[in-house]
């Protein structure tokens, strides 16, 4: 499991398209078979989520490194995911969850940002 953040320079902005990408650390893994989700909450804690990506055409895909050896997961979000919410961090997490696995691949805090409209 890594920890990362995604950080105010990022420029990730609330109500704006953004493409997330997660190196996975086990380069001999091959993912592309794996069902994974992407979780962001406000706050660890929160049983509210503010949204989530799922493999399975639901906005995350696996690919390869490249160059290699090794894959990443990319992580589509859309400008309606984060519409209206506020300035500030959150908390994500990666998690492999296909049957039998309930792994966390990477998780972190995440800083959205607002600009003038």
């Amino acid at each position: 499991m890594t920890v990362a953040n995604i950080t105010y320079d990022q420029g990730w902005f609330t109500g704006a398209d953004k493409q997330l990408e997660f190196a996975l650390d086990d380069t001999a893994a091959n993912p592309t078979t794996w069902d994974i989700i992407f979780v962001l909450k406000r706050v660890v804690s929160d049983t509210t989520i503010v949204f989530q990506k799922a493999t399975g055409g639901d906005g995350v895909t696996t690919e390869a490194l490249s160059p290699g050896p090794g894959y990443k997961v990319v992580v589509d979000v859309s400008s309606a995911d984060t519409l209206g919410q506020l300035q500030g961090w959150y908390s994500y997490a990666l998690r492999r969850v296909d049957a039998g696995n309930n792994d966390v691949l990477q998780e972190g805090m995440a800083y959205l940002r607002r600009a003038a409209a």
